[in-house]
């Protein structure tokens, strides 16, 4: 509902979607579809403003997003093996060239291939304008990654800070790779994200012992 107050107006939108496809709303916003996979979505946000921009900025409220199993494209955690097999040399010294390359590896291949996911609920809250996601862990076979973050909802910028770290056996040696994406929804396809991978070459690194 949208109603004159004041000067400007105020807006009260609520909403409870079912069955929606993340391939057909990742394309109608950046032009490509960055996830597959089914969602439910449920959200009530109210505002106001002088303007529509003005309304946007002033939105509060919360919500929830299912996810069904699906795939995120273009993410993979297979080159975090590669360090868990260096990691997993105890009885050498890893030299700097074989960690530099290794690194190397991990920041050319982390964003090809494909992350398998199960499913999952994200909650968020939007306060004055902006969506803030609450921490929330994608599982993989082996991997899970972490999520945080939040979209300025009227210029539809993004900062959000992911950790993907490795399961099972062997994993405990391999610190999470951090990786953050940064940029405006409206052209997600073009975002590359920014790649630490100075805690995953650390632990490469093992002394010959004595």
């Amino acid at each position: 509902s949208l109603a004159p107050r004041g000067n400007g107006a105020e807006l009260a939108a609520s909403a409870d979607l079912k069955g929606g496809k993340l391939e057909d709303l990742t394309h109608s916003v950046s032009g490509t579809a960055l996830v597959k996979g089914p969602f439910d979505l449920a959200f009530n946000v109210q505002g106001e403003g002088l303007s529509p921009p003005g309304v946007v900025a002033g939105l509060s409220g919360q919500g929830t997003l299912s996810l069904g199993a699906g795939i995120l494209q273009s993410l993979s955690s297979a080159p975090l093996r590669g360090v868990a097999t260096l990691a997993g040399k105890k009885t050498i010294k890893v030299d700097k060239d074989e960690i530099e390359a290794e690194a190397k590896d991990v920041r050319e291949k982390i964003t090809k291939g494909i992350y398998r996911y199960a499913p999952a609920k994200l909650a968020f809250e939007v306060k004055n304008g902006t969506l803030r996601l609450a921490p929330t862990a994608l599982l993989s076979t082996g991997a899970e990654t972490k999520i945080n973050g939040y979209v300025e909802l009227a210029s539809l910028k993004l900062d959000s800070e992911w950790a993907m770290s490795l399961t099972g056996p062997g994993s405990k040696d391999v610190p999470p790779l951090g990786l953050l994406f940064t940029g405006t929804l409206n052209k997600a396809g073009e975002i590359a994200p920014a790649i630490d991978t100075a805690a995953s070459s650390r632990a490469a690194v093992r002394v010959r012992p004595t």
